[in-house]
């Protein structure tokens, strides 16, 4: 929805998001990123990030050139956001750094149990907002739902910027297809995915989840294997 069907609106907003600044209000669970796809799982990139790096408090002046080269600025924007912490944190930075920028923002707060049914709804065409999630299997393609345009339509979809974009969908449907114990050889094609999908700004990536794990001193943390997804691999741990 306008002003984000702009790409210059969008790509303002990520030149000017300050990661650092939302880690702090994460109280550090956030590690500061750029792609969907994170360390851990197959496709990940540590390519720069397209608009400012990930560790930069972000370059409001040239957000604003971009946004005045947008034609966008003003314009009133309502801020979606379900009523939960820290995501209440972060939208609420959101929103003032889109008034610092040049747009009319305000936040709307939802709860947390109609957050995903009022967003995702097409009825509801939310302009922008706020949401986490996790990944239900180790494999690139979940966390993709988010930009896949299948998804597009019923209540709760997960793209919720209804982004129907023809490459994503092509480089989906063969990605799809690659067996689970296959998913190396498609560790190239997932990353140029993502990395394309950065550059359109389909989404403002702000990082991923850090999970502290406290472990008992009996315990030889050297073997404590953490996974990205499933988090304690209890096999791995031993006795000291």
């Amino acid at each position: 929805e306008p002003p984000f069907s702009s790409e210059l609106a969008r790509r303002a907003v990520i030149t000017a998001l300050d990661r650092p600044y939302l880690a702090e209000l994460g109280k550090d669970a956030l590690e500061p990123g750029c792609f969907l796809i994170p360390d851990g799982i197959v496709g990940h990139s540590s390519a720069s990030c397209p608009y400012g790096d990930a560790d930069d408090n972000g370059d409001l002046k040239t957000a604003r050139q971009l946004l005045q080269e947008s034609g966008t600025a003003a314009l009133p924007v309502t801020v979606w956001v379900q009523d939960a912490s820290p995501e209440r944190a972060y939208a609420r930075y959101y929103t003032k750094l889109l008034n610092r920028l040049g747009f009319d923002a305000r936040l709307q707060t939802v709860a947390t149990a109609q957050g995903f049914g009022l967003v995702g709804n097409q009825q509801t065409s939310p302009q922008t907002g706020f949401a986490s999630w996790f990944n239900d299997f180790p494999n690139p393609i979940d966390f993709f739902s988010v930009l896949d345009a299948d998804f597009i339509g019923p209540p709760g979809s997960p793209n919720a910027g209804h982004v129907d974009d023809l490459f994503i969908q092509q480089q989906l449907e063969k990605l799809d297809l690659v067996p689970a114990q296959d998913l190396g050889s498609a560790a190239g094609d997932w990353r140029d995915l993502d990395e394309y999908a950065a550059r359109k700004t389909y989404l403002a990536v702000i990082g991923t989840q850090r999970v502290p794990k406290l472990i008992s001193g009996r315990l030889d943390p050297s073997t404590a294997v953490i996974h990205p997804l499933f988090l304690s691999d209890w096999s791995s741990w031993s006795l000291q």
